[in-house]
């Protein structure tokens, strides 16, 4: 009768609850829907925000009309979020019979990002004032830029803090409780429950930080197939790593042998690693591009000569495959179709923008006045994103050393634990151990290891973040750290026997 009555109150539960989570859902999606529109729209504004100043910097540097600036932009492949802006003040000025200035400043004044409302309607007001926008434009492209380096800079310091953390989190811990366990006469298993639980509680608190800090117009964009191929390419590592850590608390689990698990945790990882490296690699082309763009903008503008022979000459400096970029390049001003066919392909936001405003700057006969303006604004923004790429660099290295050195003491610990463990078994006398506390088990180093394994590929997953805004960079960091790994402690298994 008290398992009816138990089984009937579950069901009864599960009802209410069905029940509850529908009216909510019902009375709360519309407000969480506009909540989450609201945020989207001030999200994509401020990402977009520094490179249409550059593009409206540019541009109005020479006799252009302003109105033909904002049929521009609202034509942008690359500045989609302020296409719709312009796109949406255009309705405006149509139903309300003002103008397109008029409509673009109301806009501007309910805008939900702040530096649309402070910078952007600033420049509005200019324009419909004076018709000069120039002046506006500088100042808010030097007080949004101050913005975005500052942002660049609080990266580059608290991600070190970050990946510090993290390293200490998901490496070094494990190795303390291998160091310890034993002589503090504790249950090395309880201990790795613990572990397991701080690290994964760790992983999404410090991803969630290292997040705020990533420019998102950064992030180098992957095509959905790629981005699958890398997603299961990293899940198994994960997942395996995982299940065989889970296998030593669970006994009756089947457990992977130390080769089995190497290979799982090792070979599906290439398929992915081609994949993100194809799209970074793209990126990296890109990069170069535009310190090539930038290098003929700043002796074309010194020297008067026509920017495009300029442009051909430095190119020719890194190789026939930036020749060949550079020409696809400046032939798609004349074609539409291959201008978009370009930026669309462009890795991210920050090269999109760059291509686009370098098009229309030859478009509109690159005077030496829109090369100064360009050059000055660019190349600043390239030094900031430099900065990055150097930082996530110097931390892969670091990564993968440590998972060297990491792999070489755990193998040298084991060593030594397992001829103590040996002195002590020999010290019985009569069934009764002289060390009555020590509780070295040399199958808990393997519960050791694989948790280090673990804690390998997660790690990677910051380095990722850093490396091109996704995690999925990492995994040529993960392969590396784990492959170091195993060999040192291969080699030195060889020397200790």
């Amino acid at each position: 009768m008290f398992i009816v009555l138990f089984h009937g109150d579950v069901v009864l539960v599960f009802i209410l609850a069905i029940v509850g989570l529908s009216i909510i859902a019902i009375y709360g999606s519309s407000s969480i829907y506009i909540s989450f529109a609201i945020s989207s729209r001030k999200n994509a504004i401020n990402v977009e925000i520094p490179y249409f100043l550059t593009l409206v910097h540019a541009l109005s540097s020479t006799a252009i009309p302003f109105y033909e600036i904002l049929s521009i932009i609202e034509k942008s492949s690359a500045l989609k979020a302020f296409a719709r802006e312009i796109s949406l003040a255009k309705k405006i000025a149509t139903i309300k019979n003002i103008s397109l200035l008029t409509a673009l400043d109301i806009l501007c004044l309910y805008h939900p990002s702040e530096l649309m409302r402070e910078y952007v309607r600033r420049i509005m007001i200019a324009a419909s004032t004076t018709g000069d926008v120039r002046k506006a434009v500088e100042s808010a492209f030097e007080a949004v830029f101050n913005m975005f380096e500052s942002k660049i800079n609080r990266l580059v310091e608290r991600f070190t803090i970050v990946t510090g953390t993290a390293l200490f989190a998901f490496l070094f811990i494990p190795i303390i409780i291998a160091t310890l366990a034993p002589m503090m006469y504790a249950s090395i298993y309880y201990l790795a429950v613990l572990t397991l639980s701080f690290q994964m509680f760790a992983l999404f608190v410090l991803y969630a930080i290292a997040s705020s800090y990533f420019p998102s117009s950064l992030e180098i964009i992957l095509t959905p197939k790629a981005l699958l191929l890398c997603a299961l390419s990293l899940s198994i590592p994960l997942v395996a790593s995982l299940y065989n850590t889970v296998t030593y608390l669970a006994p009756l689990l089947p457990r992977l042998d130390v080769y089995s698990m190497y290979a799982i945790l090792l070979i599906p990882l290439v398929p992915g690693i081609l994949a993100a490296e194809k799209a970074y690699r793209r990126a990296i082309l890109y990069d170069k591009f535009m310190r090539v763009a930038t290098d003929a903008a700043s002796l074309a503008t010194a020297t008067g000569e026509n920017y495009l022979n300029v442009l051909d000459r430095t190119a020719a400096r890194y190789g026939k495959h930036m020749v060949r970029f550079t020409k696809r390049v400046y032939s798609s001003y004349t074609s539409e179709q291959l201008r978009k066919s370009l930026i669309y392909s462009a890795p991210s936001i920050f090269h999109a923008s760059f291509l686009e405003t370098l098009m229309y700057i030859l478009l509109y006969g690159s005077s030496p006045n829109m090369l100064k303006t360009f050059c000055s604004t660019y190349e600043r923004i390239i030094n900031a994103a430099a900065r990055v790429r150097s930082l996530a660099l110097s931390i892969e290295f670091m990564f993968i050393g440590l998972s060297a050195l990491i792999g070489g003491f755990l193998t040298y610990l084991d060593h030594i634990f397992r001829e103590i463990s040996q002195l002590v078994a020999g010290a019985l006398v009569g069934g009764a151990g002289l060390f009555p506390g020590y509780s070295y088990s040399p199958e808990a180093y393997g519960l050791l290891e694989s948790l280090t394994m673990l804690s390998l590929v997660l790690v990677s997953l910051f380095i990722g973040k850093v490396r091109g805004g996704k995690v999925v960079y990492g995994i040529r960091s993960g392969f590396a750290a784990l492959m170091l790994y195993i060999i040192v402690k291969m080699v030195l298994k060889l020397f200790l026997v």
